[in-house]
């Protein structure tokens, strides 16, 4: 999961919200995945090009990037990624919540 912040400046809601994401996708998609399974980077500044070194599977949550449709499965190098809102407008938002859900499970079916 990669942030466009620091994690210690998230607010209390937005750190909750990141683990209600991680929370079901151990539960829902995939549950082998423990603690370990995730890895919270911020990169600052976020440069897509550079994720081929962050993993193979990347959520980013933060400002928009020209480069980038939100909530769609893209292939950044060997890193598929998925683009979302920053976590604070996201937990107020339904149908982004949903869209990035589905773009998860989509992402997370390429096994």
């Amino acid at each position: 999961m990669v942030l466009d912040r620091p994690w210690l400046s998230l607010a209390d809601a937005e750190r909750q919200q990141l683990d209600k994401i991680a929370s079901a996708l151990k539960q829902r998609i995939d549950p082998r995945f423990g603690l370990e399974g995730f890895r919270i980077v911020d990169q600052q500044p976020v440069e897509p090009q550079a994720w081929q070194n962050i993993g193979r599977r990347a959520v980013y949550f933060g400002e928009p990037l020209a480069q980038a449709t939100l909530y769609e499965v893209l292939a950044l190098g060997n890193c598929t990624a998925v683009f979302s809102e920053p976590l604070a407008q996201l937990a107020h938002n339904e149908a982004a919540k949903q869209k990035l859900w589905k773009a998860l499970q989509q992402m997370f079916a390429r096994d």
